[in-house]
């Protein structure tokens, strides 16, 4: 099913599908109880516009701080900075093979290299965040990773950095790694051959106005490398103002349809509940049904965004 889904996505960032790629989910997943639950509304969502949309959900078990903070659900499950890695790894495994019982693709950012041993055999998409796009140790990672990966712009706007990168990943490289007996090793990647573009925004503003997209589209030709774009609602183009994402979502779904926009796929953050705890202290009195990173659309809202989107791109009916 995995291998299925990663061919569906590369048919559809190389244009020869027509569906849209849709990357849904909560900031982070801290609660896979409550995760499961949304991945049930959202498969339910997923075969409902299906000839439209290729829903991916968004499962974020890592996650990149610029400071201090929770890491995520794979190095602090307990929430209370406990640190309890094998059992990260354990409940990781265990909630992402359930999406896949449950006919949900998944994606997520790989922000530490050497986890991406334990989990990317069940992601059907993976990310570079916009923290770690210019490390060269995530460009070599992707190399060897199987799935189509995105590197984002860094927060500063900078969009040449993530097009660097997508053209040093889409090489082969050597690098230092752990093999299966967790030993030291040197592996040889052979190149991941669908490394592609996330425009996230900036401190500056939005970066998927139609200037901002041929821009982007004139750099990728100098790098030699394929327009495969995908545009995050949240983050610096939605001002950081979660409500907004529909919006966004709706003008991409309209220039697609009209055939003017280069875009391939869209992110959204969204969970069972609107907004977000981040302010308080995490514990594990928090409502599991909120994202206890950013905030996100609540699931009513989410899912008739993207049905309008359906009824839109839907061919006319002739009587």
């Amino acid at each position: 099913m995995i291998a299925q889904w990663r061919q569906e996505l590369r048919s559809i960032l190389q244009g020869q599908s027509e569906k849209i790629l849709l990357i849904v989910g909560p900031c982070s997943i801290h609660d896979t109880e409550s995760a499961l639950h949304y991945a049930e509304k959202l498969k339910e969502l997923a075969d409902t516009v299906g000839e439209s949309f290729f829903i991916v959900m968004r499962a974020y078990l890592e996650k990149a701080r610029t400071g201090n903070g929770w890491r995520g659900l794979l190095w602090d499950p307990e929430l209370n900075g406990s640190g309890d890695c094998s059992k990260g790894i354990f409940l990781a495994r265990q909630f992402l093979l359930k999406l896949v019982e449950l006919g949900v693709p998944s994606g997520m950012e790989f922000v530490d290299p050497l986890a991406s041993h334990f989990l990317s055999d069940l992601i059907t998409w993976g990310c570079v965040g916009a923290r770690s796009v210019q490390s060269p140790l995530h460009r070599y990672m992707t190399s060897g990773l199987p799935m189509p990966v995105g590197f984002k712009n860094r927060t500063d706007g900078n969009i040449e950095i993530a097009i660097q990168a997508a053209a040093v990943a889409k090489k082969p490289h050597t690098l230092l790694d752990i093999n299966a007996d967790g030993r030291l090793c040197l592996r040889h990647s052979s190149g991941n051959m669908f490394p592609h573009i996330v425009l996230r925004g900036s401190e500056k503003g939005e970066n998927f106005s139609a200037a901002s997209l041929q821009a982007t589209r004139s750099m990728l030709d100098l790098f030699e490398m394929p327009p495969y774009l995908i545009v995050d609602t949240s983050h610096g183009n939605s001002g950081k103002d979660f409500r907004r994402q529909p919006h966004i979502f709706s003008a991409l779904v309209e220039d697609i349809r009209k055939g003017t926009s280069p875009v391939r796929g869209i992110m959204m953050e969204s969970f069972l509940e609107e907004g977000s705890i981040a302010s308080q202290p995490i514990s594990k009195t928090l409502r599991a049904h909120i994202s206890i990173t950013d905030p996100c659309l609540d699931f009513a809202q989410t899912a008739a965004c993207i049905k309008k989107g359906h009824y839109s791109l839907a061919p006319p009916v002739h009587i």
